[in-house]
């Protein structure tokens, strides 16, 4: 867009990513806002433990890059939590021990909700929010996969004991606003976030082609490193297996244990897909495995011979490994429309015409949908 007609470049922001990480967050400081909405019923959630006496609910993870987008999220933060001090900020300008002194304060104060951090200064080598939260809100896309990754895994670390959900937003302009002044801009911010999310997406799956062996294994065919594999040496926990449940998260690909079928909450025991690919690539360490690492290993085995495109109905599921193709065939049935046709949705977020695996699982017999 040009300079001079866009009030947005006149204000200093020149790049891209800047414009496209402040006219997010100047959305979502609108009233009705997916963010403003989170943050009162967090308060909600917060006032209702503390009438009760009851411990405070899990906090949440604000990251953002630029000065301007951090501090319209914290103007955001503050009115919608009815008070300024329930955010806490790290930038830049934290040194060590203040640092320190504001995670202190958002692990131990009950008013202290949100923690606004920099993607950049603070994504890496800070320890403690694990403990109190579990969920992430990325306003700006990191700059790489390198602090998206460290990023996430200020939640995804030892001491986690819930299940981490990770929100990015990414830019997108209604088409009904094409003949609006800032048409141009938006239609640049939303090409941005495009470019980068698939940019961040492709390089996460070369990483983790090359982490989890598949390029090895492809270069090497099993038996030419020696020892045979794990699916060989695994089959006395095919007993086993048929009452240990596990589901995969949606955003890390960590193989959570549950206790049962229809358990709405993990036990805490995860596993990551790096870590269970290596079991299965070796016989000798499958065998050294704890038993329930080398359940939730055949278990991801079943996963990644699922097709593809059940898994986004699978993920959060709860299920044993010889249920998996049973859970399948019932998310692609639920997936067909009713003429009979496969459902073409466009929308990014499409809703879901027929209830989950885990609702049904839950629902009284004979109930109707």
């Amino acid at each position: 867009p040009d300079a001079a007609a866009d009030p947005v470049s006149q204000a200093g922001v020149r790049t891209s990513a800047h414009r496209a990480g402040l006219l997010k967050a100047i959305a979502l400081h609108e009233s009705g806002s997916w963010l403003r909405v989170r943050l009162e019923a967090l308060r909600a959630a917060a006032d209702e433990a503390a009438r009760r006496g009851d411990p405070p609910p899990r906090k949440l993870l604000l990251f953002a890059h630029h000065i301007r987008v951090m501090d319209q999220l914290q103007a955001t933060a503050g009115e919608a939590l009815g008070d300024a001090e329930a955010c806490v900020r790290l930038d830049g300008t934290s040194d060590g021990p203040a640092r320190n002194a504001l995670i202190d304060r958002f692990r131990s104060e009950r008013r202290v909700l949100v923690a606004l951090v920099s993607t950049t200064a603070c994504g890496a080598g800070v320890n403690g929010f694990q403990t109190v939260a579990d969920q992430a809100f990325f306003c700006e896309l990191p700059q790489d996969q390198g602090w998206k990754g460290q990023a996430e895994a200020r939640l995804h670390r030892s001491g986690q004991s819930e299940p981490v959900t990770v929100v990015y937003l990414l830019a997108e302009w209604e088409r009904e606003a094409a003949a609006q002044p800032s048409a141009a801009l938006l239609r640049e911010c939303e090409r941005f976030d495009e470019r980068q999310w698939a940019t961040l997406r492709k390089t996460e799956e070369t990483i983790a082609s090359v982490v989890s062996g598949q390029v090895q294994r492809q270069a090497h065919p099993a038996g030419a490193g020696g020892g045979d594999s794990a699916a060989d040496a695994g089959d006395a926990d095919d007993a086993a297996s048929a009452t240990a449940f596990f589901a995969v998260s949606r955003h890390t690909r960590r193989v959570h244990a549950y206790s049962s079928r229809t358990s709405a909450r993990p036990t805490g025991e995860s596993f990551s897909a790096v870590d269970l690919l290596s079991l299965l690539d070796c016989a000798k360490a499958y065998a050294a495995a704890p038993a329930r690492a080398r359940l939730a290993a055949r278990f991801f085995e079943a996963w990644a011979e699922l097709p593809a495109q059940a898994w986004p109905r699978l993920h959060g599921v709860p299920s044993a490994r010889s249920g998996l193709r049973r859970l399948a065939k019932e998310a692609e049935a639920a997936a067909v429309s009713l003429d009979g046709r496969r459902e073409a949705s466009t929308l990014r977020c499409a809703p879901s015409r027929a209830p989950s695996a885990l609702e049904q699982a839950r629902a009284p017999r004979g109930a109707l949908w």
